[in-house]
């Protein structure tokens, strides 16, 4: 893969960019949530904070959007606050269910990427990589 822009491009070629993101904010977020952010996630908010479709709804969210989704999911949730601990939310599907990555520790050295039900809370695993998961959501071979 070449950039992270001309990947989705391809996929895609009516999806828009942001500015990137800085490594200071992403770094004070990590700190915030006390969780390392995957290496595939930050690397494309360093090419683009965040990543919209045709009609402007995030398909990535930027990164001050993804510390207040998981702080008020947290704070939502507080006497489940373990339940989310373990999991790094970066976008939702529109209907309320929305996306993360698995957490151990507080470290996202697995890329494995999962919904999270708002309804039932239940979760399933999508992909392997966020790049899979990306053009399996975009293609349509990824459905909720």
């Amino acid at each position: 893969m070449n950039t992270w822009i001309e990947f989705l491009r391809r996929i895609n070629h009516e999806l828009t960019f942001n500015q990137p993101a800085s490594i200071k904010s992403i770094n004070s977020v990590e700190i915030e949530l006390k969780v390392q952010f995957p290496q595939s996630l930050k690397n494309l908010l360093l090419e683009s904070d965040g990543v919209h479709d045709e009609f402007e709804c995030d398909v990535i969210w930027p990164v001050e959007r993804i510390l207040e989704e998981n702080k008020n999911i947290r704070i939502e949730y507080l006497e489940e606050r373990e339940t989310f601990n373990d999991f790094l939310l970066f976008s939702d599907a529109g209907n309320g269910d929305q996306f993360a990555f698995s957490i151990t520790d507080g470290d996202s050295d697995m890329e494995e990427i999962c919904v999270w039900n708002h309804e039932d809370e239940s979760r399933e695993i999508l992909s392997s990589s966020l790049n899979e998961f990306i053009k399996g959501w975009l293609e349509g071979t990824i459905e909720i």
